[in-house]
Order: structure tokens, then C-alpha cells, then sequence
């Protein structure tokens, strides 16, 4: 066994209680924390010692992003969602190659490091080259490869062989000892028929893999499937369907009413907030602490960074409380300490 033992001045836990421990240490095993305390009362150690000094924390958590855009930053900027997914993103991604993913989630996972986000959830294509990009520079990953039916054909496979391929992807890379942990990225009931998002949920739930897929992002986005459906919600539909089914990420979730959070607290999925994104393209804001009040587990997502235009995950810890306040006019609404749960612990459980 290896063993490493960390001293530093503080120790933020993060924990329910926010314990703020002084003169601290953390002992690290294998690769897991294995026990976390003031000094005067560690245990025997005879393996390395390494002195920090400042404070230590947990790593924050990225619960929704597509990192490889760092290659297209801030392209499209002022344009909605859909014109800027159909007239700026899509058209670029399209002709994007591994190499270029590859080089674009280096240097995404090096940007989050240095602002202490040790762990991301991407949706993305070229799910080998961002595996072995976060490989490369050390960040936990949890991949779940993209269907995007406007990208889908040529060197990215047709949709209908996409669940196969990322089945199979699955067996050959989900590993959370290795720091890689493997999912499915259908991209929206907007964008994928409804009979193939249950598919690829189906599959998820063979695999006991977690379904990543964005949801009620902008007002307007579910208009289309809402009125085939006689008027029910875009999440009734996606229950119905048995969509939102065992371990589900929401991306977004923005526009939910009442009897959608119930829903989300019944079946226990689990959102990925995305506020400076969501600012920026003008979709709205997400009833987050609504959520929480339910028991729903909701962390905090930079998006991609041409929506949001960086990865540091500070901005997202500073702005949920800012705009859970200035919405509700409730100064007490969201507190610094609810902003870092969900920022970690939460975040955690999300992905």
C-alpha cells in the first residue's frame, strides 16, 4: 500500500457541518483518502510527508461541460441557443478531427486544474481522444459520448450503430479506478426521436451507466414535442417514455413547473446547473433551490466554453447565489455554503 500524508494550515471538509480544521492532515492510500484530522490526533505514518501549508479542499466538480470547445471559444456570441447550436457550433464540430478534440480537452483539463476542478462530465465526440487527453494531464473523467443527430454519419457512425459503439466503449474504458468513468450522451428529446432517447436510456440502464442529456434549457425548445403530445410538459414525456429512468443527469432543467420536480424527486434525477451559460445565451433561470428543497442532488456545470467563455468553475460558485437572490429578491434565498455543496458533494452525486 501507498501512502501519502498532507499537512496543511486549514482543511474545508466540505462536509454538512462545513468543519473548518486547523494544523490539518490527510492521509491518502491507494489513491482514497483514508483518514482526515487535526495533527495531534493522526495516526502512525511511515509513508512521504508532504507539507502544503494553506488550505486544502475538496476538488470541485464540473457536472456538464464540452470542454473540447475551448477550440471555438466565444465563436456565435449574441445568438440564442438554436441559432447558435445550427448556425455556429454544429457547422464548426462537424468538421472537427480527433487530433483537434484531443488538443482541445487538454487544454480544458489543464485549465480546469489550475482552477481547481479535479473531475468533469462531458458529452462529447471523439470519446477516445478525450479519454486519453484527461489520461494525459491527470483529471478525473466521466465520457459520455455524444448523439447529435445533425453530426451524426461519416467518420462519426449513424445513429442506429451509435449505442452499440458506445456500448462497447463502455466495456473498454469504464474504469473509475483509472479515473475514467463511462456513460451516454443523447443530446435532447429536441434533437433525437423520442424512440431513439428510450433506447439509449434502456442501454444506460443495462450498463448501469449514467444518461447525461440536456432538458428544458429554453422556453421554447419543447414546443414542437409539447404539442404532439397533447400539452403535457416535456418531462411527462420523457417519463412516460421511461427516459428520465435510473441514474439520469439533467442538464440545464430550467424550465420545470411544479409536477416536473416532483417527477425529477420521484425518479431521483439528478441536475447539472449551468448559470453563466445560461446567462449568456439568455435561456433563463433554473428554480435550483426549488429542486433542492426536494431532495434533488443538483450540481454546478461550466457548459462548454464557447457558451460560457472558460472552464473555471469559481464563476459558477459566485453567480448561483447572486442569481438565485436577485430572482427570488431574497437575499438569504442561496447561501455561499449551498454554492460550494453543489460545487462538491453534490456534484459528485450528480455524476
Amino acid at each position: 500500500m501507498t501512502t501519502s500524508r498532507y499537512l496543511a494550515d486549514y482543511v474545508l471538509t466540505c462536509n454538512a457541518d462545513f468543519s473548518l480544521l486547523k494544523n490539518a492532515a490527510l492521509d491518502v492510500a491507494d489513491g482514497r483518502i483514508s483518514w482526515v484530522g487535526e495533527r495531534s490526533e493522526a495516526p502512525p505514518h511511515e509513508g512521504s510527508t508532504i507539507q502544503l501549508g494553506g488550505l486544502l479542499m475538496p476538488g470541485l466538480v464540473n457536472s456538464h461541460a464540452h470542454t473540447p470547445m475551448t477550440l471555438v471559444r466565444g465563436a456565435g456570441d449574441g445568438l440564442p441557443l438554436m441559432d447558435w447550436l445550427t448556425k455556429v457550433m454544429w457547422p464548426r464540430e462537424g468538421q472537427m478531427t480527433s487530433e483537434d478534440a484531443l488538443w482541445g480537452m487538454r487544454l480544458g483539463a489543464a485549465e480546469m486544474l489550475l482552477s481547481g476542478v479535479t473531475s468533469t462530465c462531458e458529452m462529447y465526440l471523439f470519446e477516445e481522444a478525450l479519454v486519453e487527453a484527461s489520461q494525459d494531464v491527470g483529471i478525473r473523467l466521466v465520457m459520455t459520448p455524444g448523439i447529435i443527430s445533425a453530426l451524426h454519419g461519416d467518420s462519426f457512425g449513424a445513429t442506429d450503430n451509435r449505442i452499440a459503439a458506445i456500448a462497447d466503449f463502455h466495456a473498454q474504458h469504464h474504469d473509475p479506478d483509472t479515473l475514467v468513468t463511462v456513460g451516454f450522451g443523447p443530446h435532447s428529446a429536441y434533437d433525437l426521436p423520442l424512440e431513439l432517447c428510450s433506447e439509449v436510456a434502456s442501454a444506460a440502464r443495462d450498463l448501469d451507466a449514467l444518461l447525461h442529456i440536456h432538458v428544458c434549457e429554453t422556453q421554447d425548445e419543447g414546443a414542437a414535442l409539447e404539442a404532439q403530445h397533447g400539452g403535457e410538459s416535456t418531462i411527462e414525456i420523457l417519463a412516460q417514455h421511461g427516459i428520465l429512468d435510473g441514474k439520469v443527469l439533467a442538464a440545464h432543467s430550467v424550465w420545470l413547473n411544479e409536477t416536473d420536480m416532483e417527477i425529477y424527486a420521484q425518479k431521483r434525477v439528478r441536475v447539472a446547473h449551468c448559470p453563466v451559460s445560461n446567462m449568456k445565451l439568455a435561456s433563463g433561470t433554473a428554480a435550483i433551490q426549488a429542486m433542492r428543497a426536494k431532495g434533488i442532488d443538483v450540481g454546478l456545470g461550466t457548459d462548454g466554453p464557447a457558451s460560457n467563455d472558460d472552464l473555471d468553475l469559481w464563476q459558477e460558485i459566485k453567480i448561483s447565489p447572486l442569481l438565485a437572490r436577485v430572482t427570488e429578491l431574497d437575499a438569504s434565498s442561496m447561501t455561499p455554503q449551498d454554492a460550494l455543496t453543489m460545487a462538491t458533494v453534490e456534484g459528485s452525486r450528480a455524476i
